[in-house]
Parts: C-alpha cells; sequence; structure tokens
C-alpha cells in the first residue's frame, strides 16, 4: 500500500510548481526572484504538511493565497504598476506574515471538547441528514427566489441582471440571508447524498443550485458548489488509507474541475462583457495585490483602528435604512478614496489581507491577523475531524463550508475574517430555526469527551491532536 504513487500530492506539487514559474517568468528583476522563491517554498511546504495532516481550511486557505497573489503579481508586472523594489518588499511582507500565522497555527492549543457544543453538532447533524428538512428548506429556497424574481421586475429582467445589480449595498442583509438558506441547502443535500441510498433528489437538487448560480454569475459558487463533496471523500479515503480509491477520486475531481472552471471562465467573461480568456488574469480578477500596495500608499498604519476586521463585518448584516451612518467597508472605501469612484457606486474592490491589518492595526497587523486566523481555523480543522470519526456527516459538512470560506481572505472584499465567526453562529441558529418550523428540530442529550469514547475512538482523537 506504501508503494502506490500519491497523485494528489504529484497534482498539489505540479500545481503549485505551475503558479511559481508563471509568476517567475513574468518577473525581469533579481530583487523579485528571491522573494518569490521564498514565499511561494513556504506556501507549497505549508500546503503539503497540513493536507497530509487532513487540515482543511489551512490547506484550502494557502492553495488560494498562491493563486491570488501570484497571478496579482503577474499582472502587475503586465501593467507595469510598480517598481520591483515595491513588488518585492510586499512579498517579503506576506512571507511575514506566512510565518506568523503558521507559528499562531501550531501553537494555539485546541485539545478542549465543549460538551455543550458537541451535543448542537449532534442535532445539527441529525437536522441536515433529515429528508423532510432538505424538501422544506428546499421549498422555502424556491419561495425566496420567486420573491426575488418579482420585485427584481420579472423572469426576464431577472435573468439580464448584473453582478452589481445582484449585490446592491443596500440589500446585503437579503443576501446575507440567501447565503444562510443556499448554506443549508447545500449541506442537506451533500449530507442526504451521502447517506441516503436514492441520490435522485439531492442530485436534481444540486443541478438546480448550479444553473440558478449560473444566471446569477456566481462564479465562486459555481466552483465551490462540489467541493465539499469532493473534500468530504478525500477525508474518508485519507481516514481509512484507501489511497487507491483516494487516487481515483482525485482524477475524476480533476477532470469534472476542469469542466468546471472552464465554464465558469466563459460565465464570468460574459457577465463582465469581455470575449478575452486573458482578462480573468490581466483584469480585476486578482487586485488583491495591488489594492493592498497603493492602501499602504494612500492611508497612514493603523488609520482605521480595527474598522474593517472587527467592527465592520459585526453590523454589516444590519440594514442601511435603519442605520444610515453604518460603517462602509474597506471594499468601497478604497473606491472613493483611492479610484475616485462617484458615491454612487455599488461595487467594491478586494483590499486583500495585506491591506486590511495594514489600515487597522499598521505593521503590527501581522501579528494581529496571524493570531486572530490561526485560532479560528484551527478550531474549525480540529471540529471537522472530530465530526470526521465520530461519523457525523451533516456537522461534518456545516464545518467543512466554514473551512472553504477561508479561500476568500486573501482576495475578499473586507472583513471575512470575522465573518467566518459570524457567518457560522447565524448559521446554527438559521439551521435550527428552520428545523423548528419544519418540524425535524431535536437537541440531543448524547454525553461527549474522551471518558465517553471507545478505547477505538479515544485513540483517533489523541492522534488527531
Amino acid at each position: 500500500m506504501s508503494k502506490i504513487l500519491r497523485i494528489d500530492i504529484v497534482l498539489i506539487l505540479a500545481f503549485e510548481g505551475f503558479l511559481t514559474s508563471f509568476a517567475l517568468l513574468s518577473s525581469a528583476s533579481m530583487s523579485e526572484i528571491l522573494p518569490l522563491v521564498i514565499f511561494s517554498s513556504i506556501c507549497t511546504a505549508a500546503t503539503i504538511r497540513y493536507y497530509m495532516r487532513r487540515r482543511v481550511g489551512v490547506t484550502y486557505f494557502f492553495l488560494w493565497l498562491m493563486i491570488v497573489y501570484l497571478i496579482g503579481f503577474v499582472r502587475l508586472k503586465y501593467w507595469d504598476y510598480f517598481s520591483p523594489d515595491v513588488l518585492s518588499a510586499n512579498l517579503l511582507w506576506l512571507t511575514a506574515f506566512v510565518l506568523s500565522f503558521v507559528f499562531f497555527y501550531e501553537m494555539i492549543p485546541c485539545h478542549s471538547v465543549n460538551p455543550r457544543l458537541e451535543r448542537i453538532m449532534d442535532s445539527l447533524n441529525e437536522i441536515y441528514g433529515s429528508f423532510r428538512f432538505l424538501l422544506g428548506v428546499f421549498l422555502v429556497y424556491i419561495l425566496f427566489y420567486a420573491f426575488e424574481i418579482v420585485e427584481s421586475g420579472g423572469a426576464v429582467h431577472f435573468v439580464g441582471m448584473s453582478y452589481a445589480e445582484r449585490h446592491d449595498p443596500s440589500s446585503s442583509y437579503l443576501f446575507f440571508i440567501k447565503t444562510l438558506l443556499k448554506s443549508s441547502l447545500l449541506i442537506s443535500a451533500y449530507t442526504n447524498f451521502i447517506e441516503r441510498r436514492s441520490k435522485l433528489v439531492p442530485i436534481l437538487i444540486l443541478i438546480l443550485i448550479f444553473l440558478l448560480s449560473t444566471v446569477e454569475g456566481s462564479t465562486g459558487a459555481l466552483i465551490g458548489l462540489l467541493v465539499p463533496i469532493g473534500v468530504f471523500f478525500v477525508l474518508d479515503r485519507l481516514k481509512n488509507r484507501k489511497l487507491l480509491q483516494l487516487n481515483w477520486i482525485v482524477f475524476a475531481a480533476v477532470i469534472l474541475l476542469a469542466v468546471v472552471v472552464s465554464y465558469t471562465a466563459v460565465v464570468r467573461t460574459k457577465r463582465s462583457g469581455s470575449d478575452d480568456l486573458s482578462s480573468l488574469v490581466y483584469g480585476r480578477t486578482f487586485d488583491a495585490l495591488e489594492n493592498s500596495i497603493r492602501i499602504t500608499e494612500t492611508y497612514e498604519p493603523g488609520e482605521h483602528l480595527g474598522l474593517n476586521i472587527i467592527v465592520y463585518p459585526a453590523v454589516n448584516f444590519v440594514p442601511r435604512s435603519l442605520w444610515p451612518e453604518k460603517p462602509i467597508g474597506l471594499g468601497r472605501r478604497i473606491m472613493f478614496d483611492i479610484y475616485g469612484a462617484p458615491s454612487y457606486t455599488s461595487v467594491s474592490f478586494a483590499p486583500g489581507l495585506l491591506g486590511e491589518f495594514y489600515a487597522d492595526f499598521g505593521y503590527f497587523g501581522i501579528l494581529v491577523f496571524g493570531s486572530l486566523f490561526g485560532l479560528i481555523l484551527k478550531r474549525i480543522d480540529y471540529g471537522i475531524l472530530r465530526s470526521l470519526n465520530a461519523g457525523r456527516v451533516g456537522s461534518c459538512f456545516l464545518l467543512l463550508s466554514l473551512a472553504l470560506l477561508s479561500s476568500n481572505i486573501p482576495n475578499s472584499p473586507q472583513g471575512y475574517l470575522l465573518r467566518l465567526i459570524i457567518t457560522g453562529i447565524f448559521q446554527i441558529i438559521f439551521t435550527l430555526i428552520l428545523a423548528r418550523i419544519i418540524g425535524c428540530f431535536k437537541l440531543t442529550n448524547k454525553k461527549h469527551g474522551l471518558g465517553s469514547k471507545s478505547k477505538k475512538e479515544k485513540t483517533m482523537l489523541l492522534k488527531e491532536r
């Protein structure tokens, strides 16, 4: 078994090697090559290390970190916006953050099990696995879409709406509710797909969500639709050391992902009004590095005093009609302060994690952001392993959906660090309320902790820790 070639490891190394080579080939300065190699080497080593240890959130974060910033580097070399010294300094700053984050992720203890939280996870597991809940939340999801279509002026206008119209900041609370509803539906569909012999209904629901995401032009939703199921199967095969099955799953996933990414690229270019796929690289898709640099050139270190990382995501769901003076996120603020956009602009640019922690905490933001992110993501990653070892498919998919949100942090408009916690809390409350309405709520009274587990389960949990 140990002699089986690990296709998953080979693909990770090949993919990250391709990204590094892509960036190196665009670099004409020796001063940029060393920071690029250092950054890429550390990220690649961290990705492999945490993938082998089945840490989903941190692995996914490092993959997207390399995608966003290496392609962002290529984009800036293409447009020649900044000098080699500026780009090199920001790559080294990014590397310092990576080292800080890895340090805190490794050092923060995560051995305690909260019995109350475990009972909630058990209850959520039963709820998400309920076929009645799946049908009930699907009905609510369809009614919500019908409401959106009526409010937009009809089906024809709804299909033709631009991305900016669909994500009007004045309706952020509706978007938040829709996100929670969609997430509950997806988690329940995933769970029922895994646990039930009849796969037809979950598959049909996933196909419908795929089509609706196409209409919305939501490229992230298209790519991420089947990622949780793929990750779940990979984790399960790694757990049971079924490496040959793992190779087949990875092979099929790569083919499917290539098809979905190609389809998504076409949807994205059509929605943006461009016929050139190169616009995905050289356009605004990967502009976080540029925006971060411009933020450091425009604002003083720590000028916003935690507004973007801590305050904004905590109040973002409050309708602006109820709070006209509600703070705006850094993503929109830079549209006005840096790019001179008019006041009615509804879109945001991604400040990137470098720009965000610089504006909020200055150069010490590396430590603040690294410690907070390390604590949050480690808790989620260990929760995934506990759910997987306990056979809780539903709660495992809930935590997987939160872990995969870490991909938004390198390229997010603002505040996704705290949104991981807020989204998780609201998702749990929203699911419990829906389950009560639908009539499938049940709070279990199982006792948890190492003392209540079998010898085999104790060994597995201690090994993961």
